[in-house]
């Protein structure tokens, strides 16, 4: 059958834009892709309905939302029971989101590196700097047919 997918992946894919802010180190802003593959060495995107063609968006529009900048995917699991007779299974996506608000360097660093690490970087750790799009929450969707 031609149409047989083997494998799928989600990917990350960064548009080029930065936080409106223009801060020097502002994270780009992201969104879920979704690939096929018939054999894992040859794979095609899955053409999405939303910008650069991905499976799952930033809020834009929702301004109380904690991934207004940035989706990126963590894992997807597929939750199913022998004890429940249903036609299909529930997709898990777990993603991290992220929303534009800046945060300073020192506390990203203590947040993100091992303390060793973040100890011995002197520019992250006397830094007044901001970074825009770094506060990351795990994020869940919810999809029928993955």
């Amino acid at each position: 059958c031609a149409d047989r997918v083997e494998d799928t992946m989600d990917y990350g894919e960064a548009d080029g834009s930065k936080a409106s802010d223009a801060r020097p180190l502002s994270f780009p802003s992201i969104r879920i892709g979704l690939a096929e593959s018939e054999n894992g060495l040859v794979w095609t995107r899955h053409e999405g309905a939303y910008k650069l063609a991905s499976v799952l968006d930033v809020n834009e529009g929702e301004w109380w939302g904690f991934d207004t900048r940035t989706c990126v995917p963590g894992d997807v699991q597929l939750l199913s029971s022998l004890k429940v007779r249903a036609e299909g299974a529930v997709f898990f996506l777990f993603y991290h989101g992220a929303d534009s608000e800046a945060l300073s360097i020192r506390d990203v660093a203590s947040a993100w590196l091992h303390p060793a690490l973040a100890a011995h970087s002197k520019r992250l750790t006397s830094s007044d700097e901001r970074a825009s799009g770094a506060n990351f929450r795990i994020g869940i969707a919810l999809s029928l047919d993955g």
